[in-house]
């Protein structure tokens, strides 16, 4: 299993063996936060296991209080007699707790990284690198441009896994709804309408609480549609399939939207819209965001508001 692992031997005797982390877990609580200490991070990864949070999230979240403490927007007044300059693990550790114990500081981190940044105040929205008060992964948008559109429409906030469209940025295809080669990742023309057909099969993915995984691991549309027929005698076609994402995602959108949400809620914080970075895989690239959110309005039948039209859920029955 791609995401899943055992580690043992580097968390003392009386854990000799324990579920080891994966990729966002080591990104998030490990470089994110500057610390380069494998056994610190596993330690920090079976924390958050057992007090039930999540790892990106929490990763995130000492980030930015680590950033505040070095940029000296916040001090002993806020943690008391806790340092926590970039890549202190024992900090990190004692963060976690005051977090989910909702001590002192800890008590407001543990709103999110939007709600906490506001309660700051100052500059220190700059810091919280976050959509919807949810913390963006470890996937950069700079790197891949379809990632700014994933992260900024979803219907829960930034997920990496909600479209998994920067797999077709980096050497997958899927012919079968319109992807037949590889996109440059940096490119903005067609990502809209591969970023919409990739969300939409996720969203039947979710409905059958598939793995997201077996999209790039060969399994098809028709498989899909081959194991419903096999299991429960339903004989959908693949434009079928597609459809049922497609509905899906758009009446989320609709619970959304029935809740307050619009447009103003597809961002992304202006550091990635605007920060460059000289080095890793996003080079000085920034996103085409306005154009790619444009576009993406318009393959989705959605008004300029973000809202969809009466004619989308007209035609998606909904």
């Amino acid at each position: 299993m791609g995401c899943g692992r055992t580690v043992g031997g580097v968390l003392g005797p009386s854990l000799a063996e324990t579920g080891g982390p994966e990729y966002e877990t080591l990104a998030m609580m490990g470089s994110n936060c500057l610390i380069d200490n494998l056994p610190a991070v596993l330690r920090l990864n079976e924390l958050a296991n057992r007090l039930g949070i999540d790892t990106i999230e929490t990763g995130a979240v000492v980030a930015f209080t680590m950033e505040l403490f070095e940029k000296e927007l916040i001090g002993s007044k806020e943690l008391g007699s806790l340092s926590l300059n970039w890549g202190n693990a024992e900090g990190a550790e004692a963060l976690i707790r005051m977090i989910v114990a909702r001590e002192g500081f800890g008590d407001i981190l543990a709103e999110g990284l939007k709600v906490a940044a506001e309660k700051i105040g100052g500059v220190a929205i700059e810091y919280a690198i976050q959509s919807n008060n949810m913390a963006i992964p470890a996937h950069d948008p700079r790197a891949y441009a379809s990632l700014a559109l994933g992260y900024s429409t979803s219907d829960h906030g930034p997920s990496h896994t909600d479209s998994f469209s920067f797999w077709f940025e980096r050497g997958s295809t899927f012919p079968e709804i319109g992807i037949e080669k590889v996109m440059d990742r940096f490119q903005s023309e067609g990502k809209a309408e591969m970023v919409v057909k990739v969300q939409n099969v996720m969203n039947l993915w979710e409905n059958l609480a598939l793995c997201k995984f077996t999209v790039i691991g060969g399994v098809q549309l028709q498989h899909i549609r081959n194991w419903l027929k096999d299991i429960c005698g339903w004989d959908l076609s693949i434009p079928d399939l597609i459809e049922v994402g497609e509905r899906s995602f758009n009446l989320k959108r609709k619970l959304n939207v029935a809740w307050g949400m619009s447009r103003k809620e597809d961002t992304l914080p202006l550091r990635i819209l605007t920060h460059r970075v000289s080095d890793g895989g996003a080079g000085s690239h920034l996103p085409p965001f306005n154009v790619l959110l444009a576009d993406y309005d318009e393959k989705r039948g959605w008004g300029k508001e973000g809202i969809p039209t009466e004619e989308t859920y007209k035609r998606l029955k909904i």
